[in-house]
């Protein structure tokens, strides 16, 4: 009779340890997974000495250098940055 008790006891603990296993579902997980290096960009550095060596080919349709002056600008704290690509005249 205890030896029935104790059967059903360990196959109880393994059936649970199996549905345990399959509704174990994370998304995470607990591997060390190698990063991928980093690729260079060659593309990027051409694309952005196209854009700071040559100056803009298309007109001004809207006339936006008629809407404010650079004194406007500056008087609104209109700041540009230090980066490569700003355009200053």
């Amino acid at each position: 009779m205890a030896a029935g008790m104790l059967t059903k006891v360990v196959h109880g603990v393994k059936s649970a340890r199996l549905v345990g296993a399959v509704f174990s579902c994370s998304s995470r997980t607990f591997s060390t997974a190698a990063r991928p290096t980093p690729a260079v960009h060659h593309q990027d550095a051409d694309i952005n000495d196209k854009i700071v060596n040559f100056p803009l080919t298309q007109p001004d349709f809207f006339s936006v250098s008629e809407l404010f002056t650079i004194k406007d600008l500056f008087e609104a704290r209109v700041h540009l940055g230090h980066k490569k690509g700003c355009r200053h005249r």
